[in-house]
């Protein structure tokens, strides 16, 4: 099935071609307006961006009305797939006031947000993060909470993905499987970041744990192994992929097994917030580059 769906690479002026969607995630282009992170994904030939509802705000702040950014993303060839992050219904995060200054916002975005955002733009998704969350948190509380905002997902026509993020309530695809199983809500899915998987000591032997159709969305990024006394940084240290150590096309053709029509979504935090443009375009020939070899293994 998987060849199948990817067989007509380079088809297209788009990445992945033929029936493979391709996503830039706002991470890799920080700094840039949704006007710009639109014209970067399209110049590169991505099909979708993931946006903060932050980006949502801010456009409409500036005075543009819905439909202008629909006529947008349309002009462009980009449509929205994912609003990313949702942190602060979750419980266990820390107030807006204890997290450094540049990381505030994301602590901030309410649920109407997030909601208005996919609304306005027809994305498919809103992406909760229990980013720096507390791990003693009661798991509970977390159910309570993620099965309100996919009950609200479900009212909307919309879907929430789990990011498991180690360190948290939620640490591991495990944590994350069981969570949305508790939920028991057709809205509610995983979102697979391989750098978290990786982080948490991840298998490609344990996507065998997955159910159809369980993971909903994936963030891309390669790995090298630290060091022993290497200190974790988030938002730090992520590569294209192929540049890294991380087995990628095993776990991407994993993922693909139960979720055929998976978005490959890159997220490569870059150092370089004065010129994305030029960082993007690196990370969009290895993105080529990586799924020629996903299309490539047997």
């Amino acid at each position: 099935m998987i060849q199948a769906n990817w067989s007509r690479l380079d088809a297209r002026k788009k990445i992945g071609g033929g029936n493979v969607k391709t996503a830039l995630c706002w991470g890799c282009a920080p700094g840039a307006d949704i006007h710009r992170l639109l014209d970067i994904a399209a110049v590169n030939g991505f099909d979708e961006v993931s946006i903060t509802p932050g980006h949502y705000l801010d456009a409409v702040a500036r005075g543009a009305c819905n439909s202008q950014l629909e006529q947008l993303c349309a002009s462009k060839g980009v449509s929205v797939g994912v609003i990313d992050p949702l942190i602060a219904p979750l419980p266990g995060v820390p107030n807006p006031r204890e997290v450094r200054s540049d990381w505030r916002h994301f602590f901030e975005y309410t649920v109407q947000d997030a909601f208005q955002a996919a609304d306005a733009l027809d994305a498919r998704t809103v992406n909760l993060a229990h980013f720096l969350g507390s791990p003693l948190v009661s798991q509970r509380g977390l159910e309570s909470a993620v099965r309100d905002i996919a009950q609200e997902a479900t009212r909307r026509g919309k879907r929430v993905s789990v990011e498991f993020i180690p360190g948290t309530g939620i640490p591991t695809l495990a944590s994350a499987i069981g969570l949305i199983e508790r939920v028991g809500l057709s809205s509610v899915g995983v979102m697979f970041d391989t750098w978290h998987f990786l982080r948490s000591e991840g298998l490609v032997s344990d996507l065998a744990q997955l159910g159809a159709g369980q993971v909903f969305e994936l963030q891309l990024s390669d790995r090298r192994t630290p060091l022993p006394d290497e200190t974790y940084v988030p938002m730090a240290g992520r590569l294209p992929p192929g540049d890294g150590e991380a087995p990628l096309v095993a776990i991407v053709r994993a993922l693909c097994r139960g979720a055929p029509d998976l978005v490959v979504g890159l997220e490569v935090f870059t150092a370089e917030p004065g010129n994305p443009e030029a960082a993007v375009k690196r990370l969009a020939a290895a993105t080529r580059t990586f799924l020629r070899d996903v299309v490539a293994a047997k």
